[in-house]
């Protein structure tokens, strides 16, 4: 379902990207079908989030068509009365799993991946803060790797969360 909203069926239908309503309607029956299947929502959403964006997030990231799709995305779960702290709780696990498990040469660009998600809206502050300030939940002696990649792409977040501290600084 999404992935026919994101990608064109041939090379003629390239210049017409799919409209808002598409991608949300995409994003509608997504979450429907996942959830009557009994997919817990957050797994949908992390699910979409990694269907939207792959090893080129960075590149991904200036199509107004994929930023489009995650605020889609957003809203859908809202329409389904998921509140938003819990989707945003979802796109930022999907996020931190893509740039740091999936393809951990990513991490460092993980300030940039939450600004551009941020300015769409697709993000909220609240949300970025609370993942940013959580710690490892595995088990570090038996998973070292995983310590590892949650330490680095917190690390490549840096940057944004000071960004957001400097202009709440400047706003008060």
């Amino acid at each position: 379902m999404l992935e026919r909203a994101l990608a064109p069926a041939d090379a003629a239908d390239a210049a017409a990207p799919p409209s808002k309503a598409a991608l949300r309607e995409a994003c509608r029956d997504a979450l429907a079908y996942g959830v009557g299947e009994g997919v817990q929502t957050d797994e949908v959403i992390a699910t979409a989030m990694r269907g939207i964006f792959g090893a080129s997030i960075v590149v991904q990231l200036k199509d107004k068509v994929r930023v489009g799709a995650a605020a889609a995305l957003v809203a859908a779960a809202k329409e389904r009365g998921v509140k938003p702290s819990r989707s945003h709780a979802a796109i930022l696990g999907a996020l931190e799993r893509l740039l740091s498990v999936d393809h951990p040469e990513l991490a460092p660009k993980t300030s940039v991946v939450l600004h551009k998600l941020y300015d769409a809206d697709v993000l909220e502050e609240a949300a970025v803060r609370a993942w940013y300030a959580t710690e490892f939940a595995g088990n570090a002696a038996t998973h070292p790797e995983r310590k590892a990649a949650h330490v680095a792409v917190r690390k490549g977040a840096s940057a944004f969360v000071k960004w957001l501290e400097e202009a709440e600084e400047e706003s008060d």
